[in-house]
């Protein structure tokens, strides 16, 4: 008897896109794929990259009886809920993939949760560190110690709107704590992002957990450059080089804890979990919202006070 392939359906297959595309390749010979794009140059990069013998390239338009088992949205943040409604209805997956910026407006969380809730979806946002091997192993040594845990970035070509989430996530992670707010929002300045049509800030915003586990992070043009994530709780301390996966030690020793993978390596083993057990070691959406709401809620107060439109959700992606 031939076992049934599980079908993953991924939408958008632009830069990230095409990285998870990479890593389904791990799974070509197990999975269905349904690779989804308006762009006949990334359906055709994506056509010729694939491995696989059973897959269908399409704008959308001849995607008719089709299922999805689980479904990657590898798109920007604008229009993402409806998207999500749109290949949702249509594919009914029971596991959902969303790239961060998830949603740019907090309502779009809620829509989104009323939307898996009727559809009986999982939902899973991919902010990757939680299954990064350094961040699994630092947890695993903070759950040894006492006190708050405090994390510190200081780095002036880092992301603060754009990725901001992603260590806020990380604090979600190593704390144990879902709930976290903004304690400190001090923006000396809104700039044009990279991204036509979106911004980004400069400045410092610090996220606490209830516990008081905290998140500080300073992005000014200009300063001394540390660009290592420090952590310590009580004794613990190391400063960790977030790409190659080096801790530095007090005592100036260097220990491996294991580069960060590239998302190539992490979807395939993300989606054989997804597919194995209905769950992996993202965050949920109900969890992520907390992380967004964090950083969107103070930065949206900052932006209509500069009169910049926000009617569509926060300009960042």
């Amino acid at each position: 008897m031939t076992t049934a392939r599980a079908t993953v359906a991924l939408v958008g297959l632009g830069n990230i896109g095409f990285r998870h595309l990479q890593g389904l390749k791990s799974l070509a010979s197990q999975i269905r794929l349904i690779g989804i794009d308006l762009s006949a140059d990334n359906l055709a990069r994506a056509r010729a990259e694939w491995t696989g013998d059973d897959a269908l390239f399409t704008t959308g338009a001849d995607v008719a009886g089709e299922s999805a088992d689980v479904l990657i949205l590898a798109t920007s943040s604008q229009g993402r809920l409806k998207l999500l409604r749109q290949w949702g209805d249509r594919l009914k997956p029971r596991q959902v993939i969303l790239e961060k910026i998830t949603f740019t407006d907090m309502a779009d969380f809620d829509a989104a949760a009323g939307w898996a809730a009727r559809a009986g979806a999982s939902v899973w946002v991919n902010c990757p560190r939680r299954v990064w091997p350094s961040f699994q192993r630092i947890r695993a040594e903070l759950a040894a110690g006492s006190g708050p845990i405090a994390l510190e970035l200081t780095d002036p070509d880092f992301g603060l709107a754009c990725n901001g989430v992603h260590l806020i996530d990380a604090l979600q992670f190593l704390s144990g704590e879902a709930e976290v707010a903004a304690t400190v929002c001090e923006i000396s300045e809104i700039v044009d992002s990279k991204r036509a049509g979106y911004k980004e800030v400069h400045g410092r915003m610090v996220f606490a957990t209830p516990s008081g586990h905290s998140l500080g992070l300073t992005v000014q043009p200009g300063q001394d450059p540390d660009r290592r994530l420090h952590i310590s709780r009580g004794a613990y301390r190391l400063a960790l080089d977030q790409a190659k996966g080096l801790a530095t030690l007090p005592d100036g020793q260097t220990v491996d804890y294991g580069r960060a993978p590239y998302q190539s390596e992490l979807t395939g083993r993300v989606v054989a979990d997804l597919l194995a057990t209905g769950s992996c070691g993202l965050a949920t959406l109900e969890d992520s919202a907390r992380a967004h709401s964090a950083e969107i809620e103070p930065l949206r107060a900052l932006f209509e006070a500069a009169q910049i439109d926000c009617s569509a959700g926060l300009p960042i992606t």
